[in-house]
């Protein structure tokens, strides 16, 4: 579950709050007056993920294919996340704890996750489950918002997310890569489908169905395929192909 907060806006507000990114190892501060909008393919996470012995949470760097490269996260939402957007067709660049904002009243705050789309839009996401959205995450969450509409960024808070899609995702997820060899059959499977949904089954059959099967959860996990995610996968899910594949 998301939860958009604010909307777009134009121009930087002089009220906003001091930026720091990292790019090339080093932080800095980014002056959006001066130096325009950040070199969003250059900017790494702002803090190292540590370990410790008593946090909930155990720091991991999925691989990501939208980057080709592990990517560092801090908890299993971030990780929920994380795949999601790495699913999208729509996602074509993200970072993980993007940036870091400080506010004149001494506060700061660094999100987790920041996200680009073929059309250049950005958001910037905080992951926090709903019982622990107390007040004190809200006014930052706000603040923040503010400070990312100022400059014509998205914001959105993470929540959860629908129990089968994700178990589905983390399934979809080991097939990231399509079957070496196996390009044809993938064009093959989508030449044979149009926008009517059918069930999964019909595209493994003959002497290649266990290939094909692989080269379908590939083309489900990237978006070429169609598929109800929140519905659970099995040989009589629907799918279709999907516009523009």
């Amino acid at each position: 579950m998301t939860d958009s907060i604010g909307g777009p806006a134009m121009g930087p507000d002089p009220s906003c709050p001091q930026w720091v990114i990292k790019t090339r190892g080093a932080l800095r501060q980014w002056r959006w007056c001066v130096d325009g909008a950040p070199p969003l393919q250059e900017m790494q996470p702002c803090r190292d993920f540590v370990a410790r012995a008593l946090s909930k949470h155990l720091p991991a760097s999925p691989f990501c294919t939208t980057t080709g490269d592990l990517v560092p996260v801090e908890s299993g939402l971030e990780a929920d996340l994380l795949r999601a957007v790495d699913c999208d067709p729509a996602i074509r660049w993200l970072v993980s704890q993007p940036l870091k904002l400080r506010w004149p009243d001494g506060s700061h705050h660094t999100p987790d996750l920041l996200t680009v789309t073929a059309h250049g839009d950005v958001t910037v996401w905080d992951v926090r489950p709903e019982h622990r959205q107390d007040s004190r995450f809200r006014a930052v969450a706000e603040k923040t918002a503010e400070a990312c509409r100022s400059v014509g960024w998205g914001y959105e808070v993470f929540s959860d997310e629908h129990e089968r899609r994700r178990l589905n995702l983390q399934w979809l997820s080991h097939s990231r890569r399509l079957p070496a060899g196996t390009r044809s059959i993938a064009d093959q499977m989508l030449a044979e489908l149009d926008s009517e949904p059918v069930p999964l089954r019909r595209l493994f059959t003959g002497s290649e169905a266990d290939l094909r099967l692989r080269v379908a959860w590939h083309l489900i996990w990237t978006g070429a395929l169609d598929c109800d995610l929140d519905e659970p996968l099995d040989q009589d899910s629907r799918v279709r192909r999907a516009c523009g594949s």
